[in-house]
């Protein structure tokens, strides 16, 4: 028993020892970091085929988005006969699809961001939600549902 203790002392030490074992080690991990950002560079060329504009397609609601690009950022600019707004633009890739996330649009009370899947040169949007999720993005148009399409 007087064995054991000490045993379990040295087990912990050894086991909380956090000090790189060598230097290769370091070198892995810098390698990685290095390909990733490569890949970033490389996300972002991809997500310029959707700088544009996009109209809707919806007779009853003439609406129009601008999507640009800036040094660091993607910004919009929707048009209607009555309203202009802009912000920013978040498009972020993931395995399922590519989502546009307009940010920065706001109404008389709150800020609010409108999110989009796309697909090919579309998306759709809801522009107003229920009793239990009241919201109304685009007052000018009383669609559920838009859909943008990119012009060519």
């Amino acid at each position: 028993m007087k064995h054991i203790i000490p045993i379990f002392v040295i087990i912990g030490l050894v086991a909380c020892d956090d000090h790189p074992k060598d230097h290769q080690d370091t070198n892995r991990e810098l390698i990685v970091t290095h390909f990733k950002k490569k890949s970033d560079k490389l996300e972002r060329n991809e997500t310029d085929k959707y700088l544009g504009i996009y109209m809707s397609q919806d007779e009853a609601c003439d609406i129009k988005i601008s999507i640009e690009k800036s040094e660091l950022m993607y910004t919009y600019r929707i048009t209607t006969k009555t309203l202009k707004s802009s912000g920013n633009l978040k498009i972020d890739t993931v395995h399922n699809g590519v989502y546009f996330r307009f940010t920065n649009l706001s109404s008389e009370s709150e800020s609010y961001t409108i999110e989009a899947q796309v697909n090919d040169d579309e998306f759709p949007i809801q522009n107003y939600g229920n009793a239990m999720n009241q919201f109304h993005h685009i007052k000018d148009c009383d669609l559920k549902y838009i859909t943008f399409t990119k012009e060519k």
